[in-house]
């Protein structure tokens, strides 16, 4: 009985050091998941890390709910904010694209270091080329080509000509 004891307060101990591990080595799809979420939906600082996975991985799809988890801890708290602020951003983006809505004009959101941050900021100050069905926001080192592909929000990330990654939004 008192093994059983014992590995039960440790095992949530040796999941985060495991969760950990898979931060350290990027494996961040393995991270980002709903079974995660469950498994470490009181543990806060575990929490944070699924929610940078996520971000790493443009799966915005749990950020609501981790965040809602992260509301206990002035870190927890922070890191909440930093996520919700990446879901709004993204949604005022997509409805700009697919319904031709123009209030992301009177919103402003803390400028973050992920790149739907600087997108966004772009589309409020009218840095936004059209070009037929093309978007194209072009800063020092990068240009975003923005397009719709389905229900699909698609934003290339090109830098010298090459395609360095793409990411698909719903």
């Amino acid at each position: 009985m008192k093994n059983k004891l014992i590995l039960l307060l440790l095992l949530p101990i040796i999941l985060f050091a495991n969760l950990l591990e898979d931060f350290e080595a990027k494996d961040y799809n393995k991270i980002c998941t709903y079974q995660n979420y469950v498994l470490y939906k009181n543990h806060p600082k575990a929490l944070s890390l699924i929610g940078f996975a996520c971000v790493k991985t443009d799966n915005l799809f749990l950020i609501p709910i981790i965040s809602y988890h992260l509301r206990y801890t002035k870190t927890g708290r922070k890191n909440g904010i930093y996520f919700l602020t990446l879901v709004l951003e993204k949604r005022l983006i997509y409805s700009y694209f697919f319904d031709n809505d123009k209030s992301i004009y009177y919103f402003d959101f803390p400028k973050t270091d992920y790149f739907l941050s600087e997108i966004f900021y772009d589309i409020k100050h009218n840095k936004i080329k059209k070009t037929q069905n093309l978007y194209i926001i072009q800063q020092k080192n990068m240009t975003y080509q923005i397009y719709k592909k389905g229900t699909f929000l698609v934003i290339d990330e090109i830098k010298n000509d090459k395609l360095i990654k793409r990411h698909l939004f719903r």
